[in-house]
C-alpha cells in the first residue's frame, strides 16, 4: 500500500527517521498521524439548537451526579452516544429523551423547556454581537 504522506504535515525524511528509532511501521505511524490531524467539529459550526441540547444534557447529568457511563447504563444507550450528545448536541429520539429524563430525575417537558430557554439565550447572544 502506498502511503500518501503528502496529505499530512510531516516530512518524509522525518517519517523514516522516526520509524527507525521507534521500531514503528510506516503504516502504524501514518494511521496515528492521520487520526490526530482529522479536523474536529468546531463549536462555531454548531447551531444554537445543537449547542443548547449539548449544554442541557451535560448540565442535567452533572446535577444528577452521574458519570457518562452510569447515564448510558440507566438510559440503555452507549457511553459514546452520551458523549456525542453532550459535545455535538447529537440528534436525540423522543424515546431516548424520555429515558434520559428519568435518569436525570426530570421530565421530558422540563428538559425541552430548558433546551428552549438555552436556544433563546444563544439567539440573544448572536443578536447582541450583531449590534
Amino acid at each position: 500500500m502506498e502511503i500518501p504522506w503528502n496529505l499530512l504535515p510531516i516530512d518524509r525524511c522525518d517519517v523514516v527517521r522516526h520509524c527507525a528509532t521507534t521500531g514503528l511501521s510506516e503504516l502504524a505511524l501514518y494511521s496515528t498521524l492521520q487520526s490526530k490531524t482529522k479536523k474536529k467539529r468546531s463549536k462555531k459550526s454548531q447551531t444554537p439548537c445543537t449547542r443548547a441540547i449539548a449544554y442541557v444534557f451535560a448540565d442535567l447529568r452533572q446535577k444528577a451526579g452521574l458519570t457518562q457511563e452510569e447515564a448510558a447504563d440507566c438510559a440503555d444507550v452507549s457511553r459514546g452516544y452520551i458523549s456525542r450528545l453532550e459535545i455535538d448536541g447529537y440528534d436525540v429520539r423522543y424515546s431516548t429523551l424520555k429515558r434520559l429524563s428519568r435518569c436525570y430525575k426530570s421530565t421530558t417537558s422540563e428538559v425541552t423547556m430548558k433546551i428552549d430557554q438555552r436556544i433563546e439565550f444563544y439567539d440573544n447572544q448572536v443578536q447582541k454581537k450583531k449590534q
